[in-house]
């Protein structure tokens, strides 16, 4: 038998193996309780119960003559659900829990996956389901007595809800503090005595404490992984280019993009190029530009961004396009949160407490601004109740009242509690990947190939973007995959304005299109099954939600070192995350011939991702 718990062994449950006796055999488990903001996935690595069981798993295999690394799974379906011998066949099931995105078997863990015999009767018959499926099938036929402690382990089951990737602001702190000590950074040749804002810099130079700003590409920039609303992104984009490399037919580009001459920053005089955001007209539409509410958190209105470019950090070429890892300047506080300083509350706090008890009137600085009512209670939640909900009953604690008149710090001068002794730049910049187009030639329309793309990331539903807690099962798949983005973050598409000199001059300046940096090329031959299941999905998803690809080759699937929750300091290679990438020939499916198109694509990434579906 497999036993199961949450966690409180006066609770244990124990969970008979099947008829046959192959599912879970003795092995025992304790259903997990799961840390915020960790899926299954990330947690699994340090399972130990569910390490025992790929152990047991694939012992078994070994058993059967199975070595090759390559075909050892780590994600699998472990346990059946029991039936009723004489309960009726199993038809349509009600909805389970779901992400939105279109696939009906989702589970929070490998826990939450069972094979259920459809006719209990006919043992050969099985099918693969999840807990909230059927237990919720279950309940609505009655059949509770021969899977009671699966329907308690189904209740148990948490609910779907996204992922947040690392918060860089911690990391751009760290490295803040790191410049300030001199330990990396070369301070840029400004005049600080400017108060006004130029080409140079996001900011005007005398806002900028010395050694800000640095060069472009002396220090380590954080990679941009956040989704932004597209009411959100810079309507303006100045381009730093002292190389010409948006010209991308210039012949001194071209060497340097053959021969990768070190192009330090400063030894070619600056060349500032200016772009503007297009959006499609449905992107357009959908967007609010007149917000009503709170600021979503971490989000700040920039209606102008820096973009710096070398052709040094030409990361990958194409039959249309070249890509380039960029840095992008944007407000400081659009990645680092403003917090609230606990000690100034309570300071407050005292006081108000002091003269209330001395019969006197306390009433706040002048130059204090009241806080939205949002944050008040966000703060109120996270200082005084661990965590727990904010209630209306709430606003009669008189530290609720102090709240409204503590701001929020997000640039320097900070209170004396959070003052860390360093002086903070209004602007920072973070690394993206800046897609540029070939020139258009009597064969390929390569600016288009481009434009057709940006266009598909605006028309991509927002689950694609999303990172999700727990698995899916795809067909032609039997094994849960993770529900991780589909494609990368899109941070803009941008043309160059006419006002350029190139332009002027009737040359090529390509469009810009920005997209989140996913990683490097895949080798299906280095990946596990596990990971080419993974990949497989992708395609699978975006079949889900209705679109082609039309070009599924390995070069178009990339990987990065995870969990992406996790700081960069602590990410590895044991915890992989794939992307999809190019959708320069991507289109809706054709309702009529959806299948068949679709089992094109299947057959092809079948045989590039070295799978046997086929």
């Amino acid at each position: 038998m497999a036993a199961i718990s949450n966690g409180d062994d006066s609770e244990k449950l124990t969970i008979e193996k099947d008829t046959e006796g192959k599912t879970g055999g003795f092995l025992t488990f304790t259903y997990p309780q799961l840390p915020e903001d960790t899926d299954f996935e990330t947690y699994r690595r340090t399972d130990k119960d569910w390490k025992k069981i790929i152990q047991w798993y694939n012992g078994e295999k070994k058993a059967m003559g199975v070595e090759n690394y390559r075909s050892l799974k780590e994600r699998f379906v472990l346990l059946q659900w029991p039936r009723d011998p004489n309960g009726p066949p199993m038809k349509m099931t009600p909805r389970g829990k779901d992400t939105g995105n279109g696939c009906e078997l989702w589970g929070a863990t490998l826990y939450d996956f069972y094979r259920v015999h459809r006719i209990p009767s006919c043992s050969g018959l099985s099918t693969i389901s999840t807990g909230s499926k059927l237990s919720a099938w279950m309940r609505e036929i009655g059949e509770l007595d021969w899977a009671q402690n699966q329907l308690k382990q189904a209740d148990m089951e948490e609910e779907p809800h996204q992922i947040p990737v690392y918060d860089i602001g911690e990391y751009i702190e760290v490295i803040e503090e790191q410049v300030w000590k001199g330990k990396f950074g070369k301070p840029m040749d400004i005049d600080r005595s400017i108060t006004e804002t130029g080409t140079q810099s996001l900011y005007a130079p005398s806002e900028y404490p010395a050694p800000w700003p640095v060069r472009p590409f002396s220090i380590p920039t954080a990679r941009l992984q956040k989704k932004f609303s597209l009411s959100f992104l810079p309507r303006k984009l100045l381009v730093h280019d002292p190389w010409n490399v948006l010209a991308v037919t210039n012949p001194e580009t071209k060497r340097m993009h053959r021969y990768r001459f070190s192009c330090k920053w400063g030894t070619q005089p600056d060349i500032v190029r200016t772009y503007h955001l297009q959006l499609t007209e449905e992107a357009s539409k959908r967007q609010n530009p007149q917000y009503i509410g709170p600021r979503p958190e971490g989000y700040a209105t920039c209606p102008v961004a820096h973009l710096y470019i070398t052709p040094k950090r030409r990361i990958g070429e194409g039959h249309h396009s070249f890509v380039y890892q960029v840095e992008l300047e944007l407000p400081r506080e659009m990645f680092v949160k403003p917090k609230m300083c606990y000690q100034c509350v309570l300071e407050k706090y005292q006081k108000k407490m002091m003269a209330q008890k001395l019969g006197e009137d306390v009433e706040m600085d002048e130059e204090e601004t009241e806080v939205d009512d949002l944050s008040i209670q966000q703060t109120y939640s996270l200082f005084f109740k661990n965590g727990e909900p904010f209630d209306e009953n709430d606003r009669n604690d008189k530290r609720f009242e102090v709240l409204k008149y503590t701001e929020f710090q997000s640039i320097p001068p900070f209170c004396k509690h959070l003052d860390r002794g360093i002086l903070a730049p209004p602007s920072q910049r973070v690394s993206v990947t800046a897609k540029l187009s070939l020139p258009d030639d009597h064969i390929e329309d390569h600016s288009r190939h481009l434009r057709d793309e940006a266009a598909m990331y605006q028309e991509f539903p927002s689950h694609m973007f999303e990172h999700w807690n727990g698995y899916n099962i795809l067909q032609p798949m039997h094994d849960p995959t993770p529900v991780g983005a589909v494609v990368p973050q899109f941070y803009g598409f941008y043309v160059p304005d006419k006002e350029n000199e190139p332009i002027k001059k009737n040359e090529y300046m390509s469009p810009i299109l920005l997209l989140e940096h996913c990683g490097v090329q895949v080798d299906p031959a280095t990946l596990t099954i596990d990971q080419r299941q993974e990949c497989f999905s992708l395609l699978r998803r975006l079949h889900a939600a209705g679109y082609l690809h039309q070009s599924i080759y390995q070069r178009n699937i990339l990987l990065q070192h995870g969990p992406l929750q996790e700081s960069p300091f602590k990410r590895s290679k044991e915890h992989l995350r794939f992307r999809l990438i190019d959708f320069g020939r991507t289109e809706k499916c054709k309702t009529a011939d959806a299948f068949h198109q679709q089992s094109s694509e299947f057959t092809k990434a079948n045989k590039n991702l070295q799978l046997e579906y086929y």
